[in-house]
Protein backbone atom coordinates (compact mmCIF):
# COMPACT_ATOMS: atom_id res chain seq x y z
CA UNK A 1 0.00 0.00 0.00
CA UNK A 2 1.28 3.46 -0.87
CA UNK A 3 2.12 5.92 1.89
CA UNK A 4 -0.26 8.43 0.34
CA UNK A 5 -3.15 5.99 0.80
CA UNK A 6 -2.16 5.43 4.42
CA UNK A 7 -2.11 9.18 5.04
CA UNK A 8 -5.55 9.63 3.45
CA UNK A 9 -6.93 6.80 5.56
CA UNK A 10 -5.37 8.29 8.72
CA UNK A 11 -6.90 11.67 7.89
CA UNK A 12 -10.28 10.03 7.38
CA UNK A 13 -10.02 8.26 10.75
CA UNK A 14 -9.07 11.52 12.45
CA UNK A 15 -11.96 13.41 10.89
CA UNK A 16 -14.37 10.57 11.70
CA UNK A 17 -13.31 10.70 15.35
CA UNK A 18 -13.91 14.46 15.41
CA UNK A 19 -17.28 14.17 13.68
CA UNK A 20 -18.42 11.40 16.06
CA UNK A 21 -18.88 13.85 18.94
CA UNK A 22 -20.66 16.52 16.87
CA UNK A 23 -24.31 16.84 15.84
CA UNK A 24 -24.96 15.86 12.24
CA UNK A 25 -25.76 19.42 11.13
CA UNK A 26 -22.45 20.66 12.53
CA UNK A 27 -20.65 17.78 10.83
CA UNK A 28 -22.34 18.79 7.56
CA UNK A 29 -21.08 22.35 7.85
CA UNK A 30 -17.52 21.46 8.83
CA UNK A 31 -17.04 18.69 6.27
CA UNK A 32 -18.61 20.84 3.56
CA UNK A 33 -16.19 23.66 4.32
CA UNK A 34 -13.27 21.22 4.51
CA UNK A 35 -13.94 19.87 1.02
CA UNK A 36 -14.58 23.34 -0.43
CA UNK A 37 -11.16 24.41 0.82
CA UNK A 38 -9.27 21.35 -0.40
CA UNK A 39 -11.32 20.45 -3.49
CA UNK A 40 -9.96 23.18 -5.81
CA UNK A 41 -6.42 21.79 -5.31
CA UNK A 42 -7.45 18.52 -6.94
CA UNK A 43 -6.83 19.61 -10.51
CA UNK A 44 -7.68 16.24 -12.04
CA UNK A 45 -11.01 15.95 -10.23
CA UNK A 46 -12.00 19.50 -11.13
CA UNK A 47 -11.10 18.96 -14.76
CA UNK A 48 -13.28 15.87 -14.87
CA UNK A 49 -16.19 17.68 -13.22
CA UNK A 50 -15.82 20.55 -15.64
CA UNK A 51 -15.76 18.15 -18.58
CA UNK A 52 -18.99 16.53 -17.35
CA UNK A 53 -20.66 19.89 -16.92
CA UNK A 54 -19.61 21.02 -20.40
CA UNK A 55 -21.14 17.88 -21.89
CA UNK A 56 -24.38 18.17 -19.91
CA UNK A 57 -24.68 21.97 -20.11
CA UNK A 58 -22.83 23.09 -23.28
CA UNK A 59 -24.32 26.60 -23.26
CA UNK A 60 -23.33 27.48 -19.69
CA UNK A 61 -20.27 29.64 -19.07
CA UNK A 62 -17.22 29.06 -16.88
CA UNK A 63 -18.57 31.07 -13.92
CA UNK A 64 -21.69 28.90 -13.81
CA UNK A 65 -19.63 25.70 -13.96
CA UNK A 66 -17.28 27.00 -11.25
CA UNK A 67 -20.26 27.54 -8.92
CA UNK A 68 -21.51 24.03 -9.67
CA UNK A 69 -18.08 22.58 -8.89
CA UNK A 70 -17.98 24.39 -5.56
CA UNK A 71 -21.41 23.06 -4.62
CA UNK A 72 -20.33 19.58 -5.69
CA UNK A 73 -17.48 19.72 -3.19
CA UNK A 74 -19.91 20.84 -0.47
CA UNK A 75 -22.22 17.94 -1.29
CA UNK A 76 -19.30 15.51 -1.24
CA UNK A 77 -18.32 16.78 2.21
CA UNK A 78 -21.86 16.23 3.47
CA UNK A 79 -21.93 12.75 1.95
CA UNK A 80 -18.67 11.85 3.69
CA UNK A 81 -20.16 13.12 6.96
CA UNK A 82 -23.17 10.85 6.37
CA UNK A 83 -20.89 7.87 5.82
CA UNK A 84 -19.07 8.71 9.05
CA UNK A 85 -22.26 9.19 11.08
CA UNK A 86 -24.41 6.30 9.89
CA UNK A 87 -26.31 5.89 13.15
CA UNK A 88 -27.21 9.60 13.23
CA UNK A 89 -28.50 9.34 9.65
CA UNK A 90 -30.59 6.28 10.47
CA UNK A 91 -32.22 8.10 13.39
CA UNK A 92 -33.38 10.76 10.93
CA UNK A 93 -34.99 8.42 8.44
CA UNK A 94 -38.34 8.52 10.23
CA UNK A 95 -38.56 12.25 10.83
CA UNK A 96 -36.40 14.02 8.23
CA UNK A 97 -37.30 12.21 5.01
CA UNK A 98 -40.28 12.77 2.74
CA UNK A 99 -40.90 9.43 1.06
CA UNK A 100 -42.35 9.59 -2.44
CA UNK A 101 -42.52 5.84 -2.90
CA UNK A 102 -46.06 5.23 -4.09
CA UNK A 103 -47.36 3.63 -6.20
CA UNK A 104 -44.05 1.87 -6.93
CA UNK A 105 -43.58 0.59 -3.36
CA UNK A 106 -46.99 -1.05 -3.38
CA UNK A 107 -46.16 -2.68 -6.71
CA UNK A 108 -42.87 -3.95 -5.26
CA UNK A 109 -44.63 -5.39 -2.24
CA UNK A 110 -47.12 -7.21 -4.43
CA UNK A 111 -44.46 -8.60 -6.78
CA UNK A 112 -42.68 -11.78 -5.69
CA UNK A 113 -39.92 -11.38 -8.26
CA UNK A 114 -36.46 -10.17 -7.39
CA UNK A 115 -35.97 -6.40 -7.46
CA UNK A 116 -33.21 -4.69 -9.44
CA UNK A 117 -32.61 -1.17 -8.10
CA UNK A 118 -30.49 1.15 -10.26
CA UNK A 119 -29.01 4.19 -8.53
CA UNK A 120 -26.66 7.08 -9.24
CA UNK A 121 -24.48 9.54 -7.37
CA UNK A 122 -27.16 12.18 -7.05
CA UNK A 123 -27.95 14.32 -4.01
CA UNK A 124 -27.63 12.47 -0.70
CA UNK A 125 -26.63 9.09 -2.12
CA UNK A 126 -25.26 7.90 1.23
CA UNK A 127 -28.69 8.51 2.77
CA UNK A 128 -30.25 6.66 -0.17
CA UNK A 129 -28.09 3.65 0.69
CA UNK A 130 -29.46 3.70 4.23
CA UNK A 131 -33.03 3.91 2.89
CA UNK A 132 -32.82 0.89 0.57
CA UNK A 133 -33.40 -1.73 3.32
CA UNK A 134 -36.69 0.00 4.13
CA UNK A 135 -38.09 -1.33 0.86
CA UNK A 136 -38.72 -4.60 2.65
CA UNK A 137 -36.34 -6.94 0.84
CA UNK A 138 -33.01 -8.50 1.73
CA UNK A 139 -30.48 -6.20 0.10
CA UNK A 140 -27.28 -6.94 -1.79
CA UNK A 141 -25.29 -3.96 -3.02
CA UNK A 142 -22.82 -3.94 -5.90
CA UNK A 143 -19.97 -1.45 -5.58
CA UNK A 144 -16.87 -0.33 -7.45
CA UNK A 145 -14.06 -0.32 -4.85
CA UNK A 146 -11.86 2.69 -4.27
CA UNK A 147 -8.17 2.41 -5.07
CA UNK A 148 -7.43 2.88 -1.35
CA UNK A 149 -8.41 -0.40 0.36
CA UNK A 150 -8.22 1.02 3.90
CA UNK A 151 -10.51 3.89 3.00
CA UNK A 152 -12.85 1.52 1.15
CA UNK A 153 -13.13 -0.63 4.27
CA UNK A 154 -14.12 2.42 6.31
CA UNK A 155 -16.82 3.44 3.83
CA UNK A 156 -18.25 -0.08 3.69
CA UNK A 157 -18.94 -0.02 7.44
CA UNK A 158 -21.97 2.21 6.89
CA UNK A 159 -23.44 -0.32 4.46
CA UNK A 160 -22.86 -3.13 6.93
CA UNK A 161 -24.56 -1.16 9.71
CA UNK A 162 -27.58 -0.77 7.42
CA UNK A 163 -27.72 -4.54 6.96
CA UNK A 164 -26.59 -4.58 3.32
CA UNK A 165 -24.45 -7.36 1.92
CA UNK A 166 -21.87 -5.74 -0.35
CA UNK A 167 -20.24 -7.38 -3.38
CA UNK A 168 -17.45 -5.80 -5.42
CA UNK A 169 -17.58 -5.64 -9.21
CA UNK A 170 -14.14 -7.27 -9.02
CA UNK A 171 -15.58 -10.36 -7.32
CA UNK A 172 -15.39 -13.24 -9.81
CA UNK A 173 -18.59 -14.69 -8.34
CA UNK A 174 -20.54 -11.42 -8.61
CA UNK A 175 -22.88 -12.57 -11.38
CA UNK A 176 -23.60 -15.88 -9.70
CA UNK A 177 -24.23 -14.22 -6.33
CA UNK A 178 -26.45 -11.53 -7.85
CA UNK A 179 -28.58 -13.96 -9.84
CA UNK A 180 -28.98 -16.25 -6.85
CA UNK A 181 -30.01 -13.27 -4.72
CA UNK A 182 -32.62 -12.13 -7.23
CA UNK A 183 -34.01 -15.64 -7.70
CA UNK A 184 -34.55 -15.74 -3.93
CA UNK A 185 -36.68 -12.58 -4.16
CA UNK A 186 -33.98 -10.22 -2.90
CA UNK A 187 -33.14 -6.67 -3.95
CA UNK A 188 -29.96 -6.05 -5.91
CA UNK A 189 -28.83 -2.39 -5.78
CA UNK A 190 -26.27 -1.13 -8.31
CA UNK A 191 -24.75 2.33 -8.82
CA UNK A 192 -24.74 2.24 -12.61
CA UNK A 193 -23.59 5.80 -13.29
CA UNK A 194 -19.95 4.91 -12.64
CA UNK A 195 -17.32 4.21 -15.25
CA UNK A 196 -16.99 0.43 -15.12
CA UNK A 197 -14.02 -1.35 -16.66
CA UNK A 198 -16.14 -2.92 -19.41
CA UNK A 199 -19.26 -1.89 -21.26
CA UNK A 200 -20.51 -0.23 -24.41
CA UNK A 201 -20.76 3.35 -25.56
CA UNK A 202 -24.35 4.51 -25.08
CA UNK A 203 -25.44 8.14 -25.43
CA UNK A 204 -25.56 10.22 -22.26
CA UNK A 205 -26.33 13.91 -22.82
CA UNK A 206 -26.11 13.21 -26.57
CA UNK A 207 -22.53 11.94 -26.43
CA UNK A 208 -21.39 8.29 -26.31
CA UNK A 209 -20.50 7.27 -22.74
CA UNK A 210 -18.99 4.03 -21.48
CA UNK A 211 -21.90 2.18 -19.90
CA UNK A 212 -22.22 -1.12 -18.07
CA UNK A 213 -24.73 -3.57 -19.53
CA UNK A 214 -24.78 -5.74 -16.39
CA UNK A 215 -28.41 -4.81 -15.50
CA UNK A 216 -29.45 -6.63 -18.69
CA UNK A 217 -27.71 -9.80 -17.57
CA UNK A 218 -29.31 -9.73 -14.12
CA UNK A 219 -32.77 -8.80 -15.40
CA UNK A 220 -32.93 -11.25 -18.30
CA UNK A 221 -31.64 -14.11 -16.15
CA UNK A 222 -34.20 -13.58 -13.38
CA UNK A 223 -37.07 -11.52 -14.86
CA UNK A 224 -36.45 -9.03 -12.06
CA UNK A 225 -38.50 -5.88 -11.66
CA UNK A 226 -36.43 -2.72 -12.32
CA UNK A 227 -36.74 0.52 -10.32
CA UNK A 228 -34.72 3.61 -9.49
CA UNK A 229 -34.19 5.42 -6.18
CA UNK A 230 -33.02 9.01 -5.79
CA UNK A 231 -32.56 10.90 -2.52
CA UNK A 232 -32.13 14.66 -2.79
CA UNK A 233 -31.33 17.24 -0.16
CA UNK A 234 -34.26 19.49 0.69
CA UNK A 235 -32.83 22.23 2.89
CA UNK A 236 -30.23 21.84 5.62
CA UNK A 237 -31.42 18.64 7.27
CA UNK A 238 -34.34 17.28 5.26
CA UNK A 239 -34.39 14.83 2.38
CA UNK A 240 -36.78 13.77 -0.35
CA UNK A 241 -36.58 10.11 -1.42
CA UNK A 242 -38.16 9.20 -4.75
CA UNK A 243 -38.81 5.63 -5.87
CA UNK A 244 -39.86 5.09 -9.48
CA UNK A 245 -40.29 2.21 -11.92
CA UNK A 246 -37.80 2.16 -14.77
CA UNK A 247 -39.69 1.29 -17.96
CA UNK A 248 -37.74 -0.37 -20.76
CA UNK A 249 -38.46 -2.28 -23.94
CA UNK A 250 -38.21 -6.06 -23.64
CA UNK A 251 -38.19 -8.05 -26.88
CA UNK A 252 -38.66 -11.81 -27.14
CA UNK A 253 -35.47 -13.62 -28.06
CA UNK A 254 -33.10 -10.75 -27.29
CA UNK A 255 -29.84 -11.45 -25.49
CA UNK A 256 -28.66 -9.88 -22.25
CA UNK A 257 -26.62 -7.20 -24.01
CA UNK A 258 -29.66 -6.02 -25.96
CA UNK A 259 -31.69 -6.01 -22.76
CA UNK A 260 -28.90 -4.10 -21.02
CA UNK A 261 -28.88 -1.43 -23.72
CA UNK A 262 -32.62 -0.93 -23.37
CA UNK A 263 -32.44 -0.67 -19.58
CA UNK A 264 -29.48 1.69 -19.55
CA UNK A 265 -30.93 3.97 -22.23
CA UNK A 266 -33.96 4.34 -20.00
CA UNK A 267 -31.78 5.00 -16.95
CA UNK A 268 -29.71 7.57 -18.85
CA UNK A 269 -32.90 9.38 -19.87
CA UNK A 270 -34.01 9.58 -16.24
CA UNK A 271 -30.53 10.70 -15.15
CA UNK A 272 -30.47 13.45 -17.77
CA UNK A 273 -33.90 14.73 -16.73
CA UNK A 274 -32.86 14.86 -13.09
CA UNK A 275 -29.49 16.53 -13.65
CA UNK A 276 -30.98 19.23 -15.88
CA UNK A 277 -33.47 20.18 -13.17
CA UNK A 278 -31.11 19.68 -10.19
CA UNK A 279 -27.53 20.25 -11.45
CA UNK A 280 -26.23 20.83 -7.92
CA UNK A 281 -27.30 17.29 -6.96
CA UNK A 282 -24.91 15.72 -9.45
CA UNK A 283 -21.60 14.41 -8.19
CA UNK A 284 -19.27 13.24 -10.91
CA UNK A 285 -15.49 12.89 -11.12
CA UNK A 286 -15.13 10.15 -13.72
CA UNK A 287 -15.02 10.76 -17.46
CA UNK A 288 -17.63 8.39 -18.89
CA UNK A 289 -17.18 9.99 -22.32
CA UNK A 290 -13.57 8.90 -22.66
CA UNK A 291 -13.45 5.78 -24.87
Amino acid sequence: MRWGQVLVWALYRFLAACMAVLPLNVAYFLMGRFFVLLGPFSVRANNRMDRSLQVAFPFRDENWRKERRMRTWVNLGKSVAEAMKTKAVQRRLETHVTYRFQPELQSLQQDSRGQLLLMGHLGAWEVAVQIVPRLGRKVMGVYRPLKNPRLEAELQKSRQLAGIEMVSIEDRLLVRKGIRHLHAGGLLAIFVDQRWGKGEMIDLFDQPALTTLSPGLFQLSTNARVSTLICRRDGLSHYEAILEPLPFKAEDGENWRQRGRSIMRSFHGRLEDWVRVHPDDWYWQQDRWKA
